[in-house]
């Protein structure tokens, strides 16, 4: 996972679940999902968003899932 900003990519795709409705995305072999709780704004896919199931609905081991 990424601690600082400069390690993240200029250009993140995020995704939307459409099994779990979480929004996400991948930073190298890591998930990375937006908590709807805790998120400064609403968490919900706009109609940009393209649909992908993430990797934990798809069965992958994941070893690290991170919420922000």
């Amino acid at each position: 996972m990424a601690v600082r900003d400069h390690e993240w990519p200029g250009y993140t795709q995020w995704y939307c679940c459409p099994l779990c409705r979480r929004l996400w995305t991948h930073q190298d072999h890591e998930m990375v999902v937006l908590d709807a709780q805790f998120a400064l704004g609403p968490a919900h896919a706009t109609s940009g968003v393209p649909a992908r199931s993430c990797l934990l609905c798809l069965g992958h081991d994941t070893k690290s899932v991170t919420s922000i």
